[in-house]
């Protein structure tokens, strides 16, 4: 029976019919699992066919995936076969890799279908990462070097690498919305394109139309474009933001702000927007450096520079990402601070604590998840062993807190001497906020010191 079931399925060409076919198998494996073994390489073929198949709903996906972790006593029993095929989705990945900047992308000639484009490229890679990931978490602990000896520390670590430079190449190609982030995630840039845009004619004729004197004076339009960026992708579908004087910013007003700034960067060519593609590419990305780290833990040397580069390009998006690939963001950066630990550079910590830092910033998010996740990096910086960079994260938490604190009480004693964020500034509405989320970081890292006490009494 397993025969004929297995004769089906390389057959089946739809959906539906995967589903039937697999889950009579996964039947019979839970009473005669001997009866499959022989089997079990082929059904990988046509499952991992499915998974990586971008075309397919992403319900066809989890479906896929789901198969193939229920198979997990086979991949550990044929687990030569199954680093094989890690290595191999790796291999497949840099292929597209490398047709990422090809000047033939996208391209075709007579008889020859053409390279991907770079959309397709993205799409490709990200489905690669998806099924390694589905995978690394069907073997789980047997990936680890010190309860499997076929399995070599080298491997993980090129594993962590390889992805790494595919994801950061990927998310570094220009695209259209490259150009908003380098206007409105730098305030010089900012300055300097709104006043190109005020003393350009044409450009005040454009908005003249549609915007009164008043709304296009550069504070004004500095104001209007900041909390565009802001507001841009979370409310996609009223795209209505408020002003300070209380208007709304409406979708057609809003569209010709962003497209009369765009329209200042001259471009050779047309380029896609590939935002939506890139943040799919950086939460599976994600996924597998926490899976991939879990096993190196401080063993990452090489991949240093590599991981903080891939964090920083994640930090300067997050105006414009969705609420889930920001927490799948702070989620990798926890990981980074518990399992590279001693090994952290201090820059780090400034990065994630410094003044400019959108860590701080995504404490106002309206989201509990985002607030909760933001906490975990707090938690991890302040559960770190390497006394300096303990000292550090503490100096800059306490700075903050005392800036804050200052607000309510201006004649408080000062918690941190030299108060390295002292250009920092708040709102007496920020107050309450940034005073209850360190304090209850703070009270969190207590409780689980004290708890630790305790226990070794």
């Amino acid at each position: 029976m397993m025969s004929q079931l297995q004769s089906i399925l390389e057959n089946v060409d739809r959906a539906d019919l995967l589903v039937a076919t697999v889950d009579a198998i996964l039947l019979i494996i839970d009473s005669y699992p001997e009866t499959f073994t022989n089997h079990f390489r082929d059904t990988v073929d046509i499952l991992v066919g499915w998974h990586i198949d971008s075309t397919q709903q992403k319900s066809v996906v989890i479906y896929a995936s789901r198969c193939l972790q229920k198979l997990r006593s086979f991949w550990i029993a044929d687990l030569q076969f199954t680093l094989t095929l890690l290595g191999q989705f790796l291999e497949d990945m840099e292929s597209y890799d490398e047709e990422l900047n090809s000047p033939e992308s996208g391209r075709t000639s007579p008889g020859d279908d053409g390279s991907p484009t770079p959309r397709e490229c993205i799409l490709r890679i990200t489905s690669l990462i998806s099924v390694f990931n589905t995978v690394t978490k069907s073997v789980a602990e047997h990936l680890n070097p010190n309860l499997a000896p076929n399995v070599q520390w080298s491997f993980l670590t090129n594993c962590l690498s390889k992805m790494l430079k595919t994801v950061v190449k990927a998310i570094e190609l220009e695209e259209d919305n490259d150009t908003w982030l380098k206007i409105s995630n730098n305030p010089e840039n900012l300055i300097k394109y709104v006043r190109n845009m005020s003393s350009s004619q044409e450009h005040v004729e454009i908005l003249s139309k549609h915007f009164s004197k008043d709304d296009i004076t550069e504070e004004n339009l500095i104001k209007m474009i900041k909390s565009l960026t802001i507001n841009k992708k979370n409310d996609k579908k009223n795209f209505k933001i408020a002003s300070d004087k209380g208007n709304v910013l409406s979708k057609e007003k809003g569209q010709l702000l962003m497209s009369v700034m765009r329209s200042m960067e001259p471009k050779v060519k047309q380029i896609e927007n590939l935002s939506q593609e890139k943040e799919e590419l950086i939460v599976v990305a994600n996924e597998c450096a926490f899976l991939l780290l879990g096993y190196l833990q401080s063993r990452v040397t090489k991949n240093h520079e590599l991981l903080y580069k891939f964090i920083d390009l994640q930090l300067q998006r997050v105006n414009i990402f969705w609420d889930d690939t920001i927490i799948s963001m702070l989620s990798i950066i926890s990981k980074i601070i518990k399992e590279v630990s001693a090994n952290l550079p201090l820059e780090l910590v400034h990065t994630l604590l410094g003044k400019n830092s959108m860590l701080l910033k995504l404490r106002f998010r309206n989201s509990i998840t985002i607030q909760n996740a933001s906490l975990s990096v707090y938690h991890s910086l302040l559960s770190l062993k390497n006394i300096p960079l303990l000292q550090e994260s503490y100096r800059y938490i306490l700075a903050d807190l005392e800036i804050a604190y200052k607000l309510i009480l201006s004649d408080i004693d000062i918690l941190v001497a030299d108060n390295p964020l002292n250009d920092l500034q708040y709102t007496k509405s920020d107050v309450e906020i940034v005073v209850t989320f360190i304090l209850r970081a703070l009270s969190d890292i207590g409780e689980h010191i004290h708890a630790a006490i305790i226990a070794n009494v």
